[in-house]
């Protein structure tokens, strides 16, 4: 229980906002979503999408528990 927490990260609501608008991205514009669910290079880029707005690294981990 101690590591789900560990790895959870947690989001501010404008973080969240820009999380959320990633994955729209993805979704709708990228089409990285071949079934339902990110691809690899869907998830790299809300990585990087992340890192790129808000400078922090996220692990594919911590995004997958939002």
């Amino acid at each position: 229980m101690k590591d789900l927490l560990k790895n959870k990260s947690r989001m501010d609501n404008n973080t969240f906002k820009v999380f959320v608008d990633a994955c729209m991205i993805e979704v709708n514009k990228k089409g990285n979503t071949p079934t339902s669910h990110f691809n690899k290079v869907g998830w790299e880029n809300l990585r990087k999408h992340m890192k790129e707005k808000k400078g922090k690294n996220y692990e594919r981990k911590q995004l997958k528990k939002r």
